[in-house]
């Protein structure tokens, strides 16, 4: 290498792809020396005004592909979410629908104890009346208490061996 080619690798500015050149000053007052260095940064799916005009100079419509490619991007997150949105709207539907069909289930079971009761009752088994009463209502009370305690804690309903 020649003295003339270390000076000219010396004089070339580096050279930054996102077109950003930070401004370096030196102040040489004879005894101290400054170096001042300024810097900045972006994020986001669009660069910087000066950056899009460093592209666009490099390669003619490059800064129209990527306005156009941040525009895809933000479409394409707007459907995900609204996708998203509709699959947890769906989700709670269903449990709802789910809870409201455990509760008629749940009534209609207690209806037809209550009546089955009644009947031994009046055919006169008032003790099997009793059983039937109190095993419902047991039954019923301690599937409705400990099954939304289970499903609050995040355990599964039934026991598993």
């Amino acid at each position: 290498m020649t003295n003339s080619d270390q000076n000219d690798q010396k004089t070339d500015p580096p050279f930054f792809p996102s077109g950003y050149t930070p401004e370096v000053t030196e102040d040489d007052s004879g005894y101290n020396h400054f170096l001042q260095v300024h810097q900045s940064q972006y994020s986001g799916p669009i660069p910087p005004p000066e950056s899009l005009e460093y592209y666009e100079g490099i390669l003619p419509g490059a800064a129209d592909r990527i306005l156009r490619m941040a525009e895809e991007s933000a479409r394409s997150v707007r459907a995900s979410n609204a996708a998203q949105w509709d699959v947890e709207k769906t989700i709670e539907h269903n449990r709802h629908d789910e809870t409201k069909r455990g509760q008629i289930f749940a009534l209609a079971t207690v209806l037809s104890m209550v009546v089955l009761a009644g009947v031994a009752l009046v055919t006169g088994h008032p003790a099997v009346a009793g059983t039937i009463c109190s095993v419902t209502v047991i039954g019923v009370a301690t599937v409705f208490i400990t099954g939304r305690k289970r499903k609050e804690d995040g355990e599964p309903k039934a026991d598993t061996p």
